[in-house]
C-alpha cells in the first residue's frame, strides 16, 4: 500500500501558553454559586500540519490495516511516527512506558518517504511495518 493512501500529513509539535478558564470550588454547585472560574496561564501541547518533509518532526498517516479491514478512512485510527534528531521535546510526540519513540527519515516526501526501524503498535490492531520509499507494509 503506498502511503500517499492513507491521508499522511507531516506535522512540528509546539508548545506554547494558553490562557484556560478552570471552575473554581466545588464543580456540583458552579451554577449556584453564579459560575466562578478563575483564568490560568498554562503550557499546552499542539501539532501543526506542514507542507514538506523538511520542516517536520514527524508524519501522521491512516493505519493502514484498519484501512484496509474498514475500506477507507471512516472508522480508522491514526499513526504517528516522530522523527529522531528534528528538535521535538521529550514530552511531544510519540511515548511509550519508557519514555519518547523516535524514528530515522529519510526521503524528501510521501512518495520517497522511509522510515527506520519498523513501527509497532502496541494495543488495538497491533500493527507492525515498515515505511520504505513511500511504501506502507
Amino acid at each position: 500500500m503506498k502511503l500517499t493512501d492513507l491521508e499522511p500529513q507531516f506535522v512540528r509539535y509546539e508548545t506554547k501558553d494558553e490562557v484556560r478558564d478552570f471552575i473554581v470550588g466545588d464543580p456540583a454547585t458552579w451554577h449556584e454559586r453564579g459560575n466562578p472560574v478563575e483564568y490560568r496561564v498554562r503550557l499546552c501541547e499542539s501539532k501543526v500540519y506542514v507542507n514538506t518533509l523538511a520542516e517536520a518532526q514527524g508524519i501522521m498517516f491512516l493505519c493502514p490495516v484498519c484501512f484496509a479491514a474498514n475500506g477507507g478512512n471512516v472508522g480508522t485510527h491514526s499513526c504517528e511516527v516522530t522523527f529522531e534528531g528534528r528538535g521535538a521535546l521529550p514530552s511531544q510526540g510519540t511515548q511509550n512506558k519508557q519514555g519518547p519513540v523516535r524514528w530515522n527519515v529519510s526521503g524528501d516526501s510521501y512518495e520517497n518517504l522511509t522510515t527506520t526501524p519498523s513501527i509497532q503498535l502496541i494495543g488495538g490492531c497491533n500493527w507492525h511495518g515498515y515505511i520504505t520509499n513511500g511504501d506502507v507494509t
